[in-house]
C-alpha cells in the first residue's frame, strides 16, 4: 500500500503542478479544476492525518515523544493551508499559484517524513527534518499573510 500511496501521490502532485503551469486559474472554467485540484490536497491531507498525523508519528517513538507538539504544530499548519484554499476555491476565488506549490511542497515534505521508520532513521535526524518542516510552514504562512 505505501508504494501505491507513495505513485498516486507523485501522480498527483504532478497533475497539479501540470495545471498550475498551464495556468488553469485565470479562466472561469477553472472553478471545476479548482475544486478537483482542493478535493486532492484533502484527500492527501487526509491520509497524512490517517493514523493521526505527525503528531500521532512522533507520540509512537519513545525517542521523539518529548518533542512531539512539533508534529501537532506541522499539523495544525498543512490543515490550516489546505482549509485556506478550499476557502478560496469555494467563494470563487482563484488559487495562488505559488501557494498551492507552497503547500504541496510541505505537505510531501510531511508525507517523506512519515513515511520514514523512526527505527532505522536516528532521531536527531528526525527531529532536524521536522523542525525544517516546521519552519517552512511558517515562512509560507507568513509569505502568503495566513
Amino acid at each position: 500500500m505505501v508504494t501505491y500511496h507513495k505513485a498516486h501521490t507523485g501522480l498527483i502532485a504532478l497533475m497539479v503542478a501540470a495545471i498550475v503551469s498551464l495556468g488553469f486559474w485565470a479562466n472561469p472554467a477553472g472553478a471545476e479544476d479548482c475544486k478537483q485540484t482542493t478535493k486532492s490536497l484533502r484527500g492527501d491531507y487526509e491520509v497524512l492525518q490517517a493514523d493521526g498525523g505527525l503528531w500521532r508519528f512522533m507520540e509512537k517513538s519513545s525517542r521523539l515523544k518529548k518533542d512531539s507538539m512539533i508534529g501537532f504544530q506541522i499539523d495544525t499548519k498543512i490543515q490550516r493551508l489546505v482549509v485556506h484554499l478550499e476557502g478560496l476555491c469555494n467563494n470563487g476565488k482563484s488559487l495562488p499559484a505559488d501557494l498551492l506549490k507552497d503547500t504541496t511542497a510541505q505537505m510531501d515534505m510531511a508525507r517523506s517524513i512519515n513515511n520514514k521508520s523512526t527505527e532505522r532513521t536516528p532521531a536527531k535526524k528526525l527531529l532536524k527534518m521536522l523542525t525544517a518542516l516546521n519552519d517552512n510552514l511558517n515562512q509560507v504562512l507568513q509569505k502568503h499573510g495566513l
